[in-house]
């Protein structure tokens, strides 16, 4: 066996030449159909033989894809998910991708291809024809974009909440969310806030904070460098950037808190009532997302309102339409957030109760 050979063992291609025969020989013998198109046996255990010694492995996604090109119902889509996302949001992904096929005659096979952020271009080697009908990635960073415009793709794909030139996208107005926020304190009386974050490597983190700072610059509310916290995006990292928060306000904290997602909200929470500080009494919580926990937190969440379901169900939708027509064109649809008052923080018409002294 030459050096080339044991590189590429996984080719039908390369074993065909190394044996002298076609593909579609290697092919029929590979897929037990020798005696069916009456190949001889000697020549099926040669390459069965060969194929053993290489350690051959079929290609399983390039044979389901086959399948379902013959079968024009069904479709095999790769969704990339980067693996600091909130796993909340999967979840209700995943509902709207089964509202999708309750309502759709078209069967459609969901792979999900884990990813590291600003890593994107070591995973997306298999987004082909080849493999799969069409993808979904989420979650891109700056570089990730960057490495994206540069490569070419020959199966249509949509981009989950992030706006692009050259690829569909299915996004929120991520500025607008975090101004919303900005405005609601505003109306509610609050003239000190602060932000709690997970940095800046999500476009949408970044789109979020900036609205709020702008549309609190706007409203004459001044913040500093105190009152922007930024910590990793889990429940712990929520109680964190609340224990900096404190630590940053020992004699007077901010009336108001908004954070960017649920589940450091969830954790911010619970920090904030191990040091005895009564929400909404003492500070208003606004969260983002409005993931099914945060209606059940003590008390429960005021939140700004994701569209998760329906933007899932809308990336499915626009991508088969761009698989069925064999189109390569984009489209991007923009979905609107809204508020979901809670407990932890009253509608623009309520009365603000100040802070106990």
């Amino acid at each position: 066996m030459n050096d080339e050979m044991k590189k590429d063992n996984t080719s039908i291609k390369a074993i065909a030449q190394e044996l002298g025969l076609s593909p579609g020989t290697i092919s029929i013998v590979l897929n037990r159909r020798g005696d069916e198109m009456r190949i001889s046996r000697s020549t099926q255990q040669k390459v069965l033989d060969y194929a053993k010694n290489v350690n051959y492995q079929p290609n399983i996604y390039a044979k389901r894809l086959r399948k379902s090109q013959k079968n024009s119902s069904g479709q095999i889509i790769v969704v990339y998910w980067p693996t600091n996302f909130n796993p909340n949001l999967l979840s209700r992904f995943f509902s709207g991708v089964n509202t999708f096929s309750e309502t759709s005659t078209i069967n459609v096979e969901i792979m999900i291809q884990p990813y590291r952020t600003d890593e994107i271009n070591k995973f997306v080697d298999h987004v082909s024809r080849n493999f799969y009908s069409g993808a979904i990635i989420m979650g891109l960073s700056e570089k990730d974009v960057n490495f994206m415009l540069d490569k070419k793709f020959d199966i249509p794909i949509v981009l989950f909440n992030r706006v692009s030139n050259h690829y569909s996208a299915v996004c929120v107005d991520d500025f607008e969310s975090g101004s919303m926020a900005a405005e609601l304190f505003y109306k509610r009386g609050h003239r000190h806030a602060a932000i709690i974050g997970y940095g800046l490597f999500s476009r949408s983190a970044a789109l979020k904070r900036s609205g709020f700072l702008c549309t609190m610059a706007e409203n004459g509310i001044a913040m500093d460098l105190g009152d922007v916290i930024d910590s990793e995006l889990s429940y712990q990292g929520g109680a964190i950037a609340v224990e900096k928060l404190i630590a940053n306000h020992p004699d007077h904290l901010p009336t108001a808190l908004f954070v960017q997602d649920g589940i450091m909200a969830i954790g911010a929470l619970a920090a904030f009532q191990r040091h005895g500080i009564k929400i909404p009494d003492d500070i208003e919580i606004l969260s983002y997302g409005d993931n099914p926990q945060e209606g059940y937190t003590t008390p429960s969440l005021t939140s700004i309102h994701m569209p998760v379901e329906e933007m899932s169900f809308d990336c499915i939708r626009i991508l088969l339409d761009l698989i069925q027509q064999g189109s390569m064109h984009h489209y991007t649809t923009m979905h609107p957030t809204s508020f979901i008052f809670r407990e932890s923080c009253g509608d623009a018409n309520g009365v603000y109760t100040p802070r106990k002294a």
